[in-house]
């Protein structure tokens, strides 16, 4: 997703991923659902820590977020 330029920027540490807005703009939403849980899975597995925040890479806005217990919530 980074390759395509997707996803601009990413801390795993804390769970931001900053996205293109006008490719994510593009999507379903049962597609911006399945990209939140692989972005979730992505830093489970490198931290085990599922919780994840997507932004819009440029202005900052939120667009969507994953934790265990709200599930994925697309904004």
């Amino acid at each position: 997703m980074i390759a395509l330029g997707f996803i601009k920027r990413v801390d795993v540490q804390t769970g931001k991923f900053y996205v293109n807005r006008e490719l994510w703009d593009g999507f379903e939403l049962d597609q911006k659902e399945g990209l939140v849980k692989t972005m979730s899975g992505y830093r489970e597995a490198e931290h085990d820590l599922p919780q994840v925040k997507i932004y819009d890479s440029r202005s900052g806005t939120e667009l969507a977020s994953f934790s265990v217990f709200s599930g994925v919530t697309i904004r």
